[in-house]
């Protein structure tokens, strides 16, 4: 699964193995199982500069394409504080997106509604002073 991609390439029978895993696998542990060794990697003190370069340059190569593990490493080091080996994630240049806050969604519905019945109301003073001349 970490080859997979929606857009760049990946492995020739990734969409059979992707319905293979979806099917017989679940992905929230199969997540956490891999969150736990990035994890271990990313809080590891005894690698060599060479290996801090060698994981952003990794990062770095990776962060131009759409891959499954982009969001894995993006979910797994979000919440930590970034060095200078490993890149920013959950920025707009790997597409993953950052977690909604709870009841965020509620809110967007209840402002596009308060806006719309702003913009109708606009409307309607707009016909009933200047149209009506």
């Amino acid at each position: 699964m970490l080859y997979f991609s929606e857009t760049d390439w990946t492995l020739p029978d990734m969409a059979e193995v992707n319905a293979e895993f979806d099917r017989d696998y679940d992905q929230n542990e199969y997540e956490q199982k891999i969150a736990g060794l990035v994890g271990r990697i990313y809080s590891r003190e005894d690698r060599s500069e060479a290996d801090k370069e060698a994981w952003a340059q990794a990062v770095e190569k990776l962060s131009g394409e759409d891959h499954y593990l982009l969001v894995l490493l993006s979910a797994t080091t979000s919440s930590q504080p970034t060095h200078q080996w490993l890149p920013v994630f959950g920025s707009d240049s790997t597409g993953a997106a950052p977690a909604r806050p709870q009841g965020d969604i509620v809110r967007l519905i209840l402002v596009a509604l308060a806006c719309t019945v702003l913009m109708l109301g606009a409307i309607a003073i707009y016909h009933a002073f200047f149209e009506s001349r």
